[in-house]
């Protein structure tokens, strides 16, 4: 049976002051798998909706995710999840074209790395100088005749 896992928006945190993470390792790797469990509700589509329903920085996440090879990988299992989502709401009309593009580089390292590719030949092209090709007909010997 599915528990009701509600996403909460920042106006509905109780403590201003926020959860500290898990300083152990365990306690670390329960979150990492609390993460995965949160992350499989289709209401959630974005990753800060998790430490946010925690009264937790985001940044969090990303500073356990350093220490912990665990907790490493549930992050970007969770990324991988969001991604898939993503992209199969979008295949099946539940999600825009505009806003799946705009959203897949945080969650997707294949798309983000081809995105970034694209915006640096982009950028280069625009900052290489004009090169304009001037076509001359050559002169034909009527008009060497007429100079």
């Amino acid at each position: 049976m599915e528990e009701d896992i509600k996403v909460y928006t920042p106006s509905h945190i109780k403590t201003p002051k926020g959860i500290r993470p898990p300083r152990d390792k365990k306690s670390q790797d329960e979150l990492g798998n609390e993460m995965l469990r949160f992350m499989a509700h289709e209401n959630v589509l974005t990753l800060d909706s998790f430490p946010v329903s925690k009264s937790m920085a985001p940044t969090h996440l990303y500073k356990l995710a350093e220490d912990n090879d665990y907790f490493a990988l549930c992050l970007e299992l969770a990324k991988t999840i969001l991604s898939d989502r993503l992209i199969y709401g979008w295949h099946h009309g539940r999600f825009q074209k505009d806003f799946v593009l705009r959203m897949l580089p945080l969650y997707n390292k294949e798309y983000k790395e081809i995105t970034m590719q694209k915006f640096k030949i982009t950028e280069e092209a625009r900052h290489q100088p004009a090169v304009i090709n001037v076509v001359v007909p050559p002169i034909t010997a009527e008009e060497k005749k007429n100079e």
